[in-house]
């Protein structure tokens, strides 16, 4: 072998090293790993971000931390031959939260407002977790 323990990655990425005003306060970046059973390496593609909308339909999130932990949580794709998570490959300086507060209601074909209340710390700080490697957690104040 050559020492190596992980497979190579196969990295795809649009509109990463664009630049602008907007991008440097807001701008992050979202790593998109998929897993194959089979495969031999991970499929990894890069998505520039300048703000988050967090489902919070789900019944145990009941906070921004709890939707933030969703969001990256790992889950099983392609009837589960696949795993899909998603990381924070750079974090924006000014990160930009909004909830999703409608979800589609397949009984009445209607769109429902999700009117539970979901909590927030003065502070967010992110979890190693969330990040992809050598990413520094970061801080955030909430307001």
């Amino acid at each position: 072998g050559e020492g190596a323990d992980e497979p190579a990655a196969e990295v795809r990425s649009a509109g990463v090293h664009e630049d602008s005003p907007i991008l440097r306060i807001f701008g992050g970046v979202i790593q998109s790993s998929l897993r194959s059973n089979s495969a031999k390496a991970d499929s990894v593609s890069l998505e520039p971000f300048n703000h988050l909308i967090l489902d919070i339909s789900s019944e145990g999130v009941d906070s921004v931390w709890a939707a933030l932990e969703a969001y990256c949580r790992p889950e099983a794709v392609d009837e589960g031959r696949a795993t899909k998570r998603l990381q924070f490959r750079v974090l924006p300086k000014v990160l930009i939260l909004t909830l999703k507060r409608f979800s589609y209601n397949k009984d009445t074909s209607c769109p429902q407002k999700i009117k539970k209340a979901v909590v927030y710390e003065e502070r967010l700080t992110f979890d190693r977790g969330w990040l992809a490697d050598e990413v520094e957690p970061q801080e955030y104040q909430l307001t």
